[in-house]
C-alpha cells in the first residue's frame, strides 16, 4: 500500500507498483464493462442488502419487494402518516404507487415478486384467468409503494445510439453509490461486482497517492506544467549524474541506466494520462493506419507505398516508444540479475570483460527518440484536422482504385464488346487509361510530404486534390460514356485527339492553381507537380 512508502522508496519500487495497480484497475474495468452489458439486457434487480426494495432497469423506480416486508392496509385515515413514517433502504420519498405504475410492472410477467396473492383481496385468486389487471387493481387492500428518486424520465432525450449503454452504466452507479448489493444469480457475477464496490475504490486511490509521489521524484508539482513539456531537456538532466561514477563500475552502470530509462517511461506515462484524449484519438489514427497497411498488403506497389508512407510519418503511438525503452531497460535489468546471482569471483570478472555501450550513449540515443515522439505528438496536437484529411484521401483513392481494378475495368471491356470494338484495342485503352490513372495517383504521395513538410497550406493541399479528383472523374467520364457514342471509335487517332483535350484541360486547370498561393515555395511545388 502507499501508506507504507516513504522517501526512502526508490523510484523503481513506484513505477512497478504503478504498473501492478493499472493491470489490476484494467481488470477490473474489463469486468464492469462485463456488467454493464448484463444490465443492459435485464429489467429487475433483487438485492442482497436492502433485500426491502426491488429495482426497475426499465424506469429507473424502486418498489417494495412484497416478499419481504410488512403490508400496510388501506386506510386513508393514515395515509399521510404512512407516507410520513415510511424510510428504508435510506430512501425517503416513497409513494403509493398510481394505477398506471402498478398495472405496468404487473403486466410484466418476469416481476419478481410472485407471491402477489399478499396485494389483493381475499375474494380474488390470481390462479383466476377470470379477473383483468384492472379488476385486480379495483379490488387491492394493500398500500403498493414505489420511489422515483432514480426515474429515468427524460434520460437521453437526444436518442443516442447509446442510450442502453448509458442506462445501463448509471445504474451501475446507482447501486455503487448506495452500496447496494445485487443478485445476479451467477457466482462469478456477483463476485466481480463485490470486487468493483469493494476493491477498486482502494487500488484508484492508491494509484493516484502513487502517481503525486512520482510527480514529487520528477519534481513535477503541477500536472499541468507538464502538458507543455515539447522536448526532453537532454544536457539538463544529464546533469544529475555523475559520469565518471557511472562508468567506474558495471553496477553503478546498470542502475543508472535504469534510472534514466524509468524517468523517460514516466515521461510518457505522464504524457498519456494528461493527454488522454489527443492520444486516444492519436490510438485511433494509428488504427485506421495500419488497417489501411494490411488491406493493401497485397494490392500495387503504388498504393502500397502511399499507406507505408503514412504508417511510417503518422505514427503517434506513446506505447511503441515506451516498449523501446522498457526492452532496453528488460536487457540492463537481465545483466543485473545476473550479477546478483553470480557468486564466483572470476565469473563477476567475465562482466567487466563484455563490451557494454556507454551510459552517456544510451542516454543520448535514447532522449533523441524520445523527443521525436513528443515533436510528432506536437505536430498531431496541431494538425488534427490535416491527418484525418489524408487518411481520406488514402482511403477514397484506394477504394476508387480497387473498383477501377475490378467493377470499371469489366464494365469497360463489356461496352467494348457490345460495340464490336476488338478485344485487343479494348485492352490497349484500358491500359491507357491506367496509365493516365497511376500518374495522377502518384502525385498523392509528393502532397502528403509536402504538407508534412510544411511547404504548402491545408487550402492548397485541397485544392491540389479537388483537381485530380475532378481529372480522375472526367477520364472515367471519357473512357466509360463517350467512346461507345462516338463515330470515330475505332480511329486510333482521333481517339489520342479527344484524349489529348481530356488531359490537356487537366493541365491547364492545374496551371491556375499556381497563381492562388502567396508563397513562392507553394508555386514552386505546384509547378513541379505539375511536370512530373
Amino acid at each position: 500500500m502507499i501508506n507504507n512508502l516513504t522517501k526512502n522508496d526508490s523510484y523503481t519500487s513506484l513505477i512497478q507498483r504503478k504498473a501492478q495497480l493499472e493491470k489490476e484497475i484494467t481488470t477490473l474495468k474489463e469486468k464492469r464493462k462485463y456488467l454493464i452489458d448484463i444490465l443492459k439486457n435485464k429489467r429487475w434487480f433483487l438485492f442482497d442488502s436492502p433485500k426491502e426494495i426491488v429495482f426497475d432497469c426499465k424506469t429507473g423506480y424502486l418498489w417494495e419487494n412484497l416478499e419481504s416486508i410488512d403490508l400496510i392496509a388501506f386506510d386513508s385515515n393514515t395515509k399521510e402518516e404512512i407516507l410520513r413514517d415510511k424510510n428504508f433502504a435510506n430512501i425517503d420519498n416513497w409513494k403509493i404507487s398510481t394505477k398506471d405504475e402498478f398495472l405496468e410492472i404487473m403486466s410484466d410477467k418476469k416481476y419478481p415478486a410472485t407471491n402477489m396473492h399478499h396485494i389483493i383481496t381475499k375474494e380474488i385468486s390470481l390462479a383466476s384467468n377470470d379477473f383483468s389487471l384492472e379488476q385486480i387493481y379495483e379490488n387491492l387492500h394493500y398500500f403498493l409503494f414505489c420511489s422515483t428518486k432514480f426515474s429515468f424520465e427524460n434520460f437521453c432525450d437526444d436518442f443516442s445510439l447509446n442510450c442502453e449503454a448509458q442506462k445501463a452504466e448509471k445504474i451501475l452507479d446507482i447501486f455503487i453509490s448506495n452500496n447496494w448489493i445485487p443478485i445476479f444469480n451467477k457466482d462469478k457475477l456477483d463476485d466481480s461486482y463485490m470486487e468493483i464496490l469493494k476493491r477498486l475504490p482502494i487500488l484508484l486511490n492508491e494509484h493516484s497517492q502513487i502517481e503525486e509521489k512520482i510527480l514529487e521524484e520528477l519534481k513535477i508539482t503541477n500536472k499541468e506544467e507538464f502538458k507543455i513539456i515539447k522536448k526532453f531537456d537532454f544536457d539538463y538532466e544529464l546533469k544529475n549524474y555523475d559520469l565518471d561514477k557511472v562508468e567506474r563500475s558495471i553496477i553503478s552502470y546498470s542502475d543508472n541506466v535504469v534510472t534514466w530509462l524509468n524517468n523517460l517511461i514516466n515521461i510518457l506515462i505522464l504524457l498519456k494520462e494528461d493527454e488522454n484524449k489527443l492520444l486516444s484519438f492519436a490510438f485511433q489514427v494509428n488504427q485506421k493506419v495500419k488497417k489501411l497497411v494490411k488491406n493493401n498488403i497485397n494490392a500495387n506497389k503504388l498504393i502500397k507505398e502511399r499507406s507505408l508512407f503514412l504508417k511510417n510519418n503518422l505514427n503517434f503511438d506513446v506505447e511503441s516508444t515506451k516498449s523501446k525503452f522498457m526492452g532496453m531497460k528488460n536487457q540492463i535489468l537481465n545483466l543485473k540479475s545476473k550479477i546478483e546471482n553470480t557468486v564466483d569471483l572470476y565469473d563477476l570478472a567475465e562482466f567487466e570483460n563484455i563490451k557494454y555501450p556507454s551510459f552517456l550513449f544510451i542516454a543520448e540515443h535514447s532522449s533523441k527518440i524520445l523527443n521525436k515522439k513528443l515533436e510528432s505528438i506536437d505536430w498531431f496536437r496541431q494538425n488534427i484536422k490535416i491527418t484525418n484529411y489524408l487518411l481520406e484521401i488514402a482511403g477514397d483513392w484506394t477504394r476508387d482504385f480497387n473498383i477501377f481494378i475490378k467493377l470499371d475495368k469489366n464494365n469497360f471491356i463489356q461496352k467494348c464488346k457490345e460495340n464490336s470494338i476488338n478485344e485487343e484495342l479494348a485492352e490497349d485503352w484500358f491500359s491507357d487509361w491506367m496509365r493516365e490513372r497511376v500518374m495522377v495517383g502518384e502525385k498523392l504521395l509528393p502532397m502528403f510530404q509536402a504538407i508534412l513538410d510544411d511547404l504548402i497550406s491545408f487550402d492548397i493541399l485541397i485544392e491540389v486534390e479537388k483537381k485530380l479528383k475532378e481529372y480522375r472523374t472526367e477520364l472515367k467520364v471519357f473512357y466509360m460514356n463517350q467512346r461507345d457514342n462516338d463515330e470515330a471509335v475505332y480511329d486510333r487517332v482521333a481517339y489520342a485527339n479527344e484524349l489529348s483535350k481530356v488531359i490537356e484541360n487537366f493541365h491547364k486547370s492545374m496551371k491556375e492553381l499556381i497563381f492562388i498561393p502567396k508563397s513562392i515555395e507553394e508555386r514552386i511545388f505546384i509547378t513541379n507537380l505539375l511536370l512530373n
